[in-house]
């Protein structure tokens, strides 16, 4: 059996603190061309976010689509690099009463790690299934692993019940393999399309408006932009003040 610490030490290189102007969460790399998992609901209805790892490094990340009805969201971050990604369960294999982790960045505490159990493999909730747990989950730990003590990633940490102590709620691996599957295997395609920001549904760039609700697409600029901090008058994202187009939704920045 691995020690606790040599796990967490792995497996935190692998998650990230995901910002958004008036969201904070959590992610996780699941691929090395920088493909990242997280809930939908903390990138909410932004098409950009700054991811930060646990050794400072930020990045500019990129909305890839989102799945609304099961709090799912894909980004890329808009940097050629080799990531290291982490280890996902591939079935079930987990039971209750295992010892399990959660990461997470809970009211902006950074890197905090908590230890728990796993109080039922099948929780339903509004006709979702997820892993009850006992670890302490708060805002902030939304779109984190649940890791257990093999290293791999069981779940992804959702939600809690609010005043409730010792119930967490997390996404199984196990039942989004394959559409993390499908989302790696079209990674590249994706890269290039457009997030609607209302819908979460992904469209061809070319498209102005979104194929399956009908709002416009937000275009967005690609490259991360450098300078002192402007603050967008649309949106109110904070830019740096040479970049010509709002990192978060587009809109053109006035001159001076």
């Amino acid at each position: 059996m691995k020690k606790l610490s040599t796990i967490i030490e792995k497996v935190a290189k692998s998650v990230v603190n995901i910002n958004t102007p008036d969201t904070l969460g959590t992610g996780l790399l699941i691929d090395k061309r920088g493909l990242i998992i997280t809930n939908a609901h903390v990138i909410s209805n932004h098409t950009n976010a700054i991811v930060v790892f646990n050794d400072n490094k930020e990045y500019n990340a990129k909305g890839l689509v989102a799945y609304r009805d099961l709090d799912i969201a894909f980004l890329s971050i808009r940097k050629k690099k080799k990531f290291k990604n982490i280890e996902l369960i591939p079935n079930k294999s987990y039971e209750v009463g295992d010892t399990v982790i959660a990461f997470g960045n809970p009211l902006g505490l950074e890197n905090t790690v908590t230890k728990g159990i796993i109080s039922t493999k099948e929780r339903e909730i509004e006709n979702k299934m997820y892993i009850q747990t006992d670890v302490a989950i708060n805002p902030g730990n939304s779109g984190g692993p649940l890791v257990n003590i093999k290293g791999q990633i069981i779940g992804i940490n959702t939600l809690k019940i609010i005043d409730a102590t010792g119930l967490g709620f997390a996404i199984p691996i196990p039942d989004i393999n394959d559409l993390i599957a499908e989302i790696k295997n079209n990674f590249e395609t994706l890269k290039k399309r457009t997030l609607c920001s209302i819908c979460g549904a992904s469209s061809s760039s070319r498209r102005k408006y979104c194929k399956k609700c009908g709002s416009i697409l937000i275009k967005t600029n690609d490259k991360k932009v450098k300078g002192k901090k402007g603050i967008c008058s649309i949106c109110g994202t904070e830019n740096q003040t040479d970049a010509k187009y709002c990192i978060n939704c587009g809109k053109k920045l006035k001159e001076g």
